[in-house]
C-alpha cells in the first residue's frame, strides 16, 4: 500500500496498462508495478506514457526554492539556483564551519520545499557531522564501503579527494577507423587531466585520416603497429604509489603502509626513475663497470672516473672523498642532459630558486646531480621559461663612463660602502641614475628581478610578502661568485651566505656537534663546535 506523497508523481515510469473499462489500472513506478482503482476520466484505451513526471519539472522546483528564500538568505539561494547540476549539488567552502553551515542551511531549505536531499558526501566526513545518518552516503558510515562516487560522469575518490579514471581497452578482431574512433571516445576526460595520455591517441587519429582511408577499412602495418603498441602501454600508466603497491603486495595486512607518502618512499622512486634513465644514457658503461671492467676511451663519462654506489647508482669518482662535505656533494649521480628525467629536474630545480638564472641553477644541480652539458642544460631551461623571457627584455645599453676612483684603487675593507651610518661625510647620487651606485644597485636588480617572475601581478599581504621575500634573499645570498668548473674535483664556490653562516642558505644545515666532546672532535667539526656555540649565544643574549 502506498500513502501519498508530494514526490508521487516523481516515481512514475513511461507505461500503463489499462485492463479495460472501468477496471483497474496498472502504472510502473520506480518501486514496481502499482494497481490502482477505476478512472473513469481517461475515455481512451490506449496506454498513457503522459503521467510521467519530467525531469524539468524537478529542476524548475529547485530553481523556485532558491527563488523563494532569496530574500531571506541570499547566499544559499545563490548555491541552490547555480551549483546544482541536473539533481546534483556540487558546491565547496573555504573552512570547516563554513561549509557546516552551508550544508545545514541548504539541506533545511530543501526539506522545507518537500524536496529533501539525500547522499550528502564530502572530502571531510566533519563537515557532516551535524546531518541525519539516512541524508550522508553510506561511503562515509560504513568502513569498507565504496570511497568513490560518481559526479557527472567522473568518478571522485572523497577518501583521497581525488578523481579516478579506468581505461580498459576491449580487444578488437578487426582494427579499423571506426574501432580506433571508438576506444578513443570511450576516455572520458571533459577537464583534460589526461592530456599527455589521449594526446597520443589524437596524433594516431590524425595520421588515420591522412591515410584517406574508408571508416572500415584495414589499416596500414605501420599504423597498425603503432596503435597495438599504444593500447599495450596504456594500461601500464599507473602514475602514483606504483612502489608502494608492489612492497604492500608482498607484506601481511597488518603491516601495509596507508596514508600519504614518506620522504623515504619518494626518495626509493627518485632512485628508480635515475636508474631507468641512466641505463638508458649509459648502458654500456654501467655494464662494464657490473663486470669490474676500465671503461672504453669513448665513453662520455670516463674523465669523471665513475663508479657504482651501494645501490647501484651511477656516480662520479673525484678526489674529495676526505672532505667533510655530504656524499651527494662529494658524489653527485651523474645524468645525461639529453634524457628527460634530467629536464624535469632542471625545471624543478629552476621554479624552486624562484626562477634562478643558469649559474645558480647549475651550482644548486651539482649537490645532488652532475649533469652532461648541464651547462647549456641549464640555459635552455632559462631561456624556454616563459615568465624568465618575459620579464627579461632587450634594453638599450649605453656606453657607460669610467669607473670612480674607489671602485679601481686599492683600499682597506669598507673604505667605501653604499650605506655608511657612522661616517661624517655623504655623497649622494643623482636622482633615478641607480648605475651610480651600481655595487649595491645590482643585487636590487637582482631582488628584483625574482619579483617580478614570482609575483607578477598578485596581490600578497605583509606576511606573505615579507616571506617571499626571505626566500629571495636565500636565492640571491646563494649565488656563486666565481664561475662554476667542469672539473668534479672542485671544491665547491664561494657564495655571499658563506661569509654569514658558512654555507648556502638553500642547502641543509651542518650536523650539530656543539655537544660533543671536544677530544672527538676533528680539526673542521672543532671549528663548527665554536662557530654553533657562538651563533647560539649570540641569538639568546642578544637584544635587538
Amino acid at each position: 500500500m502506498l500513502i501519498g506523497s508530494p514526490l508521487f508523481f516523481s516515481l512514475l515510469c513511461a507505461g500503463q496498462i489499462r485492463l479495460g473499462p472501468n477496471m483497474p489500472l496498472l502504472q510502473k513506478t520506480q518501486l514496481g508495478w502499482v494497481i490502482s482503482g477505476p478512472i473513469g476520466a481517461i475515455p481512451s484505451t490506449k496506454s498513457q506514457c503522459n503521467l510521467t513526471s519530467a525531469s524539468f519539472l524537478a529542476i524548475r522546483c529547485l530553481y523556485q526554492i532558491g527563488i523563494d528564500i532569496e530574500k531571506f538568505d541570499s547566499k544559499t539561494s545563490s548555491i541552490i539556483k547555480s551549483d546544482f547540476y541536473v539533481d546534483d549539488l556540487l558546491t565547496g567552502a573555504d573552512d570547516l564551519f563554513e561549509a557546516q553551515v552551508l550544508a545545514s542551511k541548504v539541506s533545511h531549505a530543501l526539506r522545507e520545499g518537500c524536496f529533501p536531499i539525500r547522499k550528502w558526501i564530502s572530502n571531510d566526513p566533519r563537515v557532516l557531522a551535524h546531518l541525519p545518518e539516512e541524508d550522508i552516503h553510506p561511503g562515509l558510515l560504513e568502513l569498507g564501503s565504496h570511497d568513490h562516487t560518481i559526479t557527472l560522469g567522473l568518478i571522485w575518490n572523497f577518501q583521497t579527494d581525488s578523481f579516478t579514471f579506468t581505461i580498459s581497452p576491449a580487444p578488437i578482431s578487426k582494427i579499423t577507423k571506426r574501432t580506433i574512433l571508438s576506444q578513443i571516445a570511450q576516455m572520458f576526460d571533459p577537464l583534460g587531466l589526461l592530456s599527455p595520455c589521449t594526446v597520443s591517441a589524437k596524433i594516431l587519429l590524425q595520421q588515420f585520416w591522412l591515410e584517406k582511408l574508408g571508416w572500415d577499412d584495414p589499416e596500414p602495418q605501420p599504423i597498425l603497429l603503432k596503435w597495438s603498441s599504444y593500447r599495450s602501454e596504456l594500461t601500464e600508466l599507473i602514475v602514483a604509489f606504483l612502489l608502494r603497491f608492489i612492497n604492500n603486495c608482498r607484506v601481511v595486512m597488518k603491516n601495509r603502509i596507508t596514508g600519504p607518502l614518506t620522504v623515504l618512499e619518494i626518495r626509493a622512486a627518485l632512485l628508480c626513475l635515475i636508474k631507468i634513465s641512466q641505463i638508458e644514457s649509459f648502458g654500456e658503461d654501467l655494464n662494464q663497470l657490473r663486470r669490474n671492467r676500465p671503461l672504453k676511451r669513448s665513453s662520455s663519462i670516463i674523465s669523471l672516473n665513475p663508479f657504482l654506489d651501494s645501490e647501484g647508482i651511477l656516480r662520479v669518482g673525484g678526489r674529495l672523498r676526505k672532505s667533510n662535505y655530504q656524499f651527494d656533494k662529494i658524489h653527485p649521480i651523474v645524468l645525461s642532459g639529453k634524457h628527460r628525467l634530467a629536464k624535469l629536474l632542471t625545471l624543478r630545480e629552476h621554479l624552486r630558486l624562484l626562477h634562478a638564472g643558469p649559474q645558480l641553477l647549475l651550482y644548486s644541480l651539482r649537490n645532488q646531480f652532475w649533469i652532461i652539458s648541464g651547462r647549456s642544460l641549464t640555459k635552455q631551461t632559462v631561456h624556454k621559461c616563459m615568465k624568465c623571457f618575459r620579464f627579461s627584455p632587450k634594453l638599450v645599453k649605453p656606453i657607460m663612463a669610467d669607473l670612480p676612483p674607489s671602485r679601481v684603487q686599492a683600499a682597506p675593507p669598507f673604505s667605501t660602502v653604499g650605506v655608511d651610518y657612522g661616517g661624517t661625510t655623504w655623497h649622494f647620487i643623482p636622482a633615478h641614475s641607480p648605475h651610480f651606485g651600481g655595487l649595491w644597485e645590482a643585487g636590487i636588480k637582482s631582488v628584483k628581478s625574482h619579483l617580478r617572475r614570482v609575483l607578477g601581478t598578485s596581490l600578497l599581504t605583509y606576511e606573505e610578502f615579507s616571506t617571499l621575500l626571505s626566500q629571495i634573499e636565500a636565492t640571491i645570498n646563494s649565488r656563486p661568485l666565481s664561475p662554476l668548473s667542469s672539473d668534479p674535483n672542485d671544491f665547491q664556490p664561494l657564495t655571499p651566505a658563506h661569509f654569514l653562516i658558512g654555507r648556502p642558505l638553500t642547502s641543509l644545515p651542518d650536523p650539530d656537534v656543539s655537544s660533543i666532546p671536544i677530544p672527538r672532535l676533528k680539526a673542521f667539526e672543532l671549528v663548527q663546535q665554536f662557530h654553533q656555540r657562538l651563533w647560539k649565544r649570540w641569538s639568546k643574549e642578544y637584544k635587538p
